[in-house]
């Protein structure tokens, strides 16, 4: 049972991550339009502005400021209104070795 929750979650965190995509307002010139780098070296402290334990959609805008609301609320998956950190843990672990690269961060 445990597994097939692991897997539920999995797949709501993929579909998420592609209906924030899809909301992307920027064309895609770049190999790596996303720079996913970001999202990587990000820590839940740097997100949790009021170091409430909870990462807003305001204080996650705040870094990520392409992210719609809907984007947000995919990530949030136990939908209480925040990111904590086994939210922000997973979609990080989905995301491994995305855009390594050094330019400048930018997310959607």
């Amino acid at each position: 049972m445990k597994r097939l929750s692991v897997y539920f979650s999995l797949a709501i965190l993929v579909f998420g991550f592609g209906l924030a995509h899809a909301e992307c307002k920027k064309g895609h010139t770049d190999q790596n339009p996303h720079k996913m780098g970001r999202i990587q070296n990000t820590s839940f402290e740097d997100m949790d502005l009021d170091k409430s334990q909870g990462v807003s959609f305001e204080e996650f805008k705040a870094l990520f400021p392409q992210t719609s609301q809907r984007g947000f609320n995919t990530l949030d998956t136990d939908k209480d209104g925040q990111l904590n950190k086994a939210e922000w843990k997973v979609f990080k672990d989905a995301h491994k070795g995305m855009g390594n690269d050094k330019k400048a961060p930018e997310t959607t």
